[in-house]
């Protein structure tokens, strides 16, 4: 066993355990090899999938924000265009916001403690119904998502 002299206490274990021929030891390092290939894809891989750009076609965003049942209370709402910051609301003690008179054109909407979701407003050709939408930011077991109701 002179060639193992060079080697660490536990590749000395493995390959002394190997040579013997132990069951044991071999489906320790083929477990061992599958773990350390396996691993890297694992992390690469992403559990959720990007959020869709939110379309605002009434020029305002009343939301709430929230991080699984719980409401992001007092959290900083920023409202950027092309970088620079547009405007900047807190939300209440529920989550609450409110973002109006905004103009047509792309944002980015981030919300302290939750992350952030592109935001298109549009002008529409037909004038809907006294309908507002009313948004919910949300962060369920690490995914970002969006919806809205109506009233």
């Amino acid at each position: 066993m002179s060639f193992l002299a060079g080697l660490s206490p536990v590749t000395q274990l493995i390959l002394s355990g190997i040579r013997a021929g132990g069951k044991v030891m071999k489906r320790l390092l083929a477990h061992l090899i599958f773990a350390l290939l396996a691993m890297p894809v694992l992390a690469l891989q992403h559990p959720c999938p990007l959020p869709p750009a939110v379309v605002v076609d009434d020029f305002v965003i009343e939301g709430t924000a929230g991080k699984g049942e719980q409401a992001l209370r007092s959290s900083q709402v920023s409202l950027y265009s092309q970088g620079k910051l547009v405007r900047r609301v807190a939300a209440d003690a529920e989550g609450r916001f409110t973002l109006d008179h905004l103009s047509p054109g792309v944002y980015r909407l981030s919300i302290q403690g939750l992350g952030y979701f592109d935001v298109k407003v549009v002008v529409t050709a037909v004038k809907t119904l006294e309908q507002r939408r009313y948004y919910w930011f949300h962060d369920f077991k690490g995914c970002l998502g969006w919806g809205f109701s109506t009233n």
